[in-house]
């Protein structure tokens, strides 16, 4: 029954899906809803759809959690119908809401400023490298071993190079400008990910690229944006497996590989072991100590733990703790990727699953209204990024960027505020 059950639940998915896609690339309609319905589709149906054709994931026994809710019967079903849901959520909501939006921004300055920044952050950095001599270590990939401050503040900077270089290349309205920034400022990307070390860096930067390529509408053809998607998607797995084999040299088997591109590109076990608790009421499996546990830590973040003993832990720290089976929540130096999903499931039961569609609607619509000038359309592109990191990546990652979007809109509100007070005043004289 299971099986047929998930027979439904993609094909129905398949043609919501397809059929956003297609509306968007016919240019009816640009809401940028349909970025987080695209990546959901991804890491939420894909797994689904290898289970029919592979079959479960064999974790290994650290993965206790995993083990325990895959295979459970009213589980997968309520997983299907969640995902189902939020699917023709996200699908009513572009139908509902209509945009066109230009990203054509005409600010030369703008992008002299961002490549002359680029360039003193990548001379500084090369600067580090031959001062700490760390040039080995960099060529053989092995920063994200390093933690000491220095290095931590050069793998900060080169997350920051990174993020400008994806900018700079947004904030180009020609598209032959475009490749030409690409193919020069790819070195310095290169640099950026073997200096960060990490994967996360590289995979917002391909994540990005694939954005920037369709918001700019490069090819005519849809056949040339279903290669393009195809070589992006190759270009991942290859660093992923590159990036795996530095990591885990033993992995050989394909059931290991699957298992790890699981883990790696799934998000439905950490779903299904929040639907789990929830189901059972935390008698086997319990990941948060109250509810609103993980709000209550982004609302004091800035707090030092060394002042405040109990301040909670980002969501990953407590879903981890519980997938291990351990019974009190730790940092145990590594966490498992979670979404916004699990994470609104474990904080406020059934009624957050409800609403999640609905948060990502309105920050969807909340953005596109503030999309007007060329800091309103830089925090468009923000805004598309983190609608679809929630879904990819747990929220507590990537909390500098939500950051700085609150402060690019407290700048966009002021410098509004100051040409309004400026058109009063000339009519005044």
């Amino acid at each position: 029954m299971i099986i047929i059950i998930k027979f439904i639940t993609i094909f129905i998915g398949t043609i919501t899906v397809t059929k956003s896609i297609l509306d968007y690339f016919k240019k009816k309609n640009s809401n940028i809803i349909i970025y987080p319905e695209a990546v959901f589709y991804f890491f939420f149906y894909v797994p689904i759809i290898l289970d029919l054709i592979f079959g479960s994931p064999v974790y290994p026994s650290i993965y206790w959690g995993f083990i325990e809710t895959h295979d459970n019967f009213f589980t997968e079903i309520i997983y299907c119908i969640i995902i189902l849901y939020i699917l023709l959520m996200f699908r009513y909501f572009q139908k509902k809401n209509v945009y066109t939006i230009s990203f054509n921004v005409d600010n030369k300055n703008l992008g002299r400023f961002l490549i002359a920044a680029l360039m003193v952050l990548v001379l500084y950095c090369l600067y580090k490298v031959i001062n700490l001599d760390i040039v080995e270590i960099v060529m053989n990939y092995e920063m994200r071993y390093y933690d000491s401050l220095e290095i931590s503040n050069i793998k900060i900077l080169c997350f920051v190079i990174v993020v400008l270089v994806i900018t700079i290349l947004a904030l180009e309205n020609q598209i032959n400008l475009i490749v030409f920034k690409f193919m020069v400022l790819m070195p310095v990307s290169i640099f950026a990910f073997m200096l960060n070390g990490k994967r996360a860096v590289v995979f917002l930067f391909i994540v990005s690229l694939g954005f920037i390529v369709v918001l700019k509408r490069i090819f005519e053809s849809k056949t040339c944006y279903a290669i393009f998607l195809i070589i992006l998607v190759c270009s991942a797995l290859l660093f992923q497996k590159f990036y795996s084999d530095k990591i885990f040299p033993d992995i050989s088997s394909f059931e290991e590989s699957y298992t790890s591109y699981r883990v790696n590109y799934g998000r439905d076990d950490t779903l299904k072991m929040a639907i789990y608790s929830e189901l059972n009421g935390d008698d086997e499996i319990r990941i948060l100590e109250y509810r609103g546990q993980t709000l209550l830590y982004y609302l004091t973040f800035y707090i030092n733990r060394d002042n405040w003993e109990d301040k909670p832990y980002p969501y990953a720290v407590y879903f981890t703790s519980a997938l291990v089976g351990l019974k009190e929540p730790q940092n145990i130096g590594w966490a498992m990727t979670t979404s916004i999903f699990d994470e609104l499931l474990s904080n406020f039961s059934w009624i957050g699953i409800f609403l999640a569609p609905f948060i990502i609607n309105r920050f969807c619509k909340f953005m596109v209204k503030r999309s007007y000038d060329t800091i309103g359309k830089a925090n468009l592109l923000l805004a598309i990024l983190l609608s679809v990191l929630a879904i990819a990546v747990q929220i507590s990652a990537f909390l500098v960027f939500y950051i700085l979007l609150v402060v690019l809109l407290i700048i966009q509100k002021c410098k509004k505020e100051i040409c309004k007070y400026k058109g009063k005043t000339s009519i005044a004289k």
